[in-house]
């Protein structure tokens, strides 16, 4: 909303009182809390502290009070004796305060409760009357023991838990069977233990939809055998029958993300993200049987970083065919991204790779196990590729021939790879002209060894070209793309063709163009 409207529906709206990001030292004064205020917003301010003098703002049918991101270390017994209708109470990023009055258990209505990352906060008044909760967060603070009364809140979809201690978190998660997000998260400077075996509690939350995992020290593995389920152990029908997103991060001891075994009861998921898992080895175990195929039906998103033991994405069994999204960052034992044996991703619409310093293959010929007769189906549907920081990279396409298989690229991405010498190597097998149909944007920075595009033998037709952008690539001379109407010798630039970039400016004057005139031609969009 454009900042003009935004002040206009606030003045003229009676039921809102909203001072956000003005930094604000003091609540408002006792009269600008009216008696139909609905909503109040003093969020991203400066205030320090609710003073005890200060008489509780008489706002029965207040329903929202945001007070997030301030610098307030204790609140009154007394201030929210009348507010007894608020549904959402916001005090989270106030990483001063220490406690919290009594009062908030006598609030009744409140479906939302956030006081995450409020770091020194140690206890939490009891909870058990604020049946309606919804949504509690109490993810990165310092709390030693969990609420009293956690058990009875029957209707919470959203459970964020910080802390220190997490042993006795089963029995009051068993009651909870309509929660949709867990979050489990550790205080990052402390090396938290994990006692609590999950396996009777996975069976009772049916309807969880995200499972977020974060600075759990000794955990050894999320779903696998070791320390968390027996050989012989079995789940209830529906386990995880509604998971779709798993987040880790900050679990330095675990090695691998899923036991194969596993596999059938994630049928649902969407996402995975691993992040800074220092001894992670596999995301998917390779214990299967020789052969024997698992699937992943809906998995579309895998994000992994900071992943410095990880050497692949996931083994040779898996068929996960419905994944559109790839990225991968600063996992410097990755080599080749895929493989010989790997299972086609005829889905996959983005894939991104930055900070592999030993990575040496993207796509490699010899990674699909097939001849150049034999068309892979693995990479029909990628629109974008986007490759930096990979210092051992010499090619992102190992041959010209497997572009056949790509489609539908539409933005090309190449950064920083201080080996990079050609976008695509040929072989003697090859035909002279690739062609990229739907390639948009071409985008390449920062390789001092490039060379060429492509091979002097070849050329690149790409008809539906709108950005071409050069930077800092001193060595790079030829540029074999062929324009259809240079081609046909017109005196215009191509249609779809809308601007040139390069840098440093003298970089143009050494380019070298198949078409003798295209300099003339294409100099107006430069």
């Amino acid at each position: 909303m454009h900042d003009l409207l935004r002040e206009m529906a606030l003045e003229i709206s009676p039921q809102f009182l909203v001072k956000a990001s003005i930094a604000l030292e003091k609540l408002p004064e006792e009269h600008e809390w009216r008696e139909n205020l609905l909503k109040v917003s003093l969020m991203r301010n400066h205030i320090t502290e609710i003073p005890s003098s200060m008489p509780s703002p008489k706002c029965p049918v207040l329903t929202t009070l945001l007070l997030s991101n301030n610098k307030i270390s204790t609140i009154p017994e007394a201030f929210f004796k009348h507010m007894l209708g608020l549904k959402i109470l916001d005090l989270s990023c106030n990483h001063q305060l220490c406690r919290l009055p009594s009062s908030i258990s006598k609030l009744e209505k409140l479906t939302t409760l956030l006081l995450c990352e409020c770091q020194s906060l140690r206890e939490v008044p009891a909870l058990s009357n604020l049946v309606g909760l919804k949504k509690l967060d109490l993810s990165y603070t310092s709390i030693e023991e969990l609420p009293q009364g956690l058990n009875m809140l029957t209707n919470l979809k959203y459970l964020g838990l910080g802390g220190r201690l997490f042993e006795t978190l089963d029995e009051p998660l068993q009651n909870l069977s309509k929660l949709q997000h867990l979050l489990l998260v550790a205080n990052y400077y402390a090396e938290t233990e994990v006692k609590w075996e999950m396996i009777g509690i996975w069976g009772k939350l049916q309807n969880l939809e995200k499972l977020k995992f974060g600075f759990l020290y000794n955990l050894n593995m999320v779903f696998g055998e070791v320390g968390a389920i027996a050989e012989s152990a079995s789940l209830p029908a529906g386990t995880f029958s509604s998971l779709q997103d798993i987040r880790v991060w900050g679990c330095h001891k675990i090695k691998k993300l899923f036991s194969v075994r596993w596999l059938g009861y994630l049928q649902k998921l969407q996402t995975v993200e691993v992040d800074y898992c220092g001894q992670l080895e596999e995301i998917i175990g390779s214990e299967s049987k020789e052969g024997e195929k698992v699937t992943l039906p809906n998995l579309e998103r895998l994000k992994l970083k900071a992943l410095p033991q990880l050497k692949t994405i996931y083994s040779g069994s898996l068929i996960c065919d419905s994944i559109k999204k790839i990225a991968i960052f600063y996992c410097k034992n990755i080599e080749s991204v895929f493989w010989s044996g790997f299972n086609p991703l005829p889905n996959l619409e983005y894939l991104v790779l930055s900070n592999l310093k030993n990575l040496k293959s993207v796509f490699d010929e010899e990674g699909f196990g097939l001849s150049p007769r034999v068309p892979p189906t693995s990479f029909f549907s990628l629109k974008e590729i986007r490759v930096a920081y990979c210092d051992q990279l010499k090619k992102v396409f190992s041959s010209g021939w497997l572009l056949c298989f790509f489609q539908s690229l539409e933005i090309i991405k190449v950064s920083r790879c201080s080996q990079m010498e050609e976008l695509i190597s040929s072989s003697a097998h090859e035909e002279e002209k690739v062609t990229l149909p739907k390639l948009e944007r071409l985008e390449l920075t920062s390789l001092p060894l490039l060379k060429s595009i492509c091979s002097s033998s070849s050329v690149l037709i790409c008809d539906s070209i709108q950005s071409l952008m050069i930077f800092n690539c001193k060595n790079l001379k030829r540029m074999p793309l062929n324009f259809p109407l240079l081609d046909n010798a017109q005196s215009s630039h191509p249609p779809s063709l809308k601007e040139i970039v390069v840098f440093p400016e003298e970089s143009w004057e050494s380019l070298e163009w198949d078409h003798p005139n295209a300099k003339d031609i294409l100099f107006p969009l430069l």
